[in-house]
């Protein structure tokens, strides 16, 4: 599968364009936020401008075609992309300092790691993100349905 195909998985899920005041990003479309890219129009963005920018500043600065399972490399974009904890939840279920850079180490131990282990571990991390999340934000419990069935996405369609 092709890495604009990946993004495209994430992209479907986060959806089109919303103003939600509970929502930290402010106004977002296809998961890009007006908070992290104030200078884009956001209500104009289109899937093509977005399919770049989460190529260029998550899926390159992640290093993610560097690692051989396309499906942990989704999963771990994908937790980038909703909690901007993708790296360091990665570094955390391999039992690597959590210092969000992934470098050569973070690429070889994940290479050597067993999918499906790395999967669930996964899981269970983006899991309990989301429930600091919502135990620090309670308005935002209306999201943690959603989130919660986003976290066990295993991206099993992905090659």
């Amino acid at each position: 599968m092709q890495v604009k195909e990946i993004i495209k998985k994430t992209v479907a899920v986060e959806g089109g364009y919303v103003n939600d005041p509970i929502d930290p990003g402010g106004e977002t479309k296809y998961g890009i936020s007006k908070r992290q890219y104030p200078t884009v129009d956001i209500a104009n963005l289109t899937l093509a401008g977005a399919i770049d920018i989460y190529e260029r500043d998550y899926w390159n600065r992640m290093k993610l075609g560097a690692f051989f399972s396309q499906r942990i490399a989704w999963k771990v974009f994908d937790i980038e992309v909703n909690t901007g904890r993708g790296d360091e939840l990665l570094q955390k279920a391999l039992g690597l300092k959590a210092d969000g850079i992934v470098g050569d180490q973070t690429i070889a131990t994940v290479n050597l790691y067993d999918v499906e282990k790395l999967m669930d571990k996964l899981i269970e991390l983006q899991v309990k993100r989301y429930t600091e999340i919502v135990t620090k934000s309670p308005p935002k419990l209306k999201f943690l349905s959603g989130w919660i069935n986003r976290a066990f996405e295993r991206g099993e369609e992905i090659q």
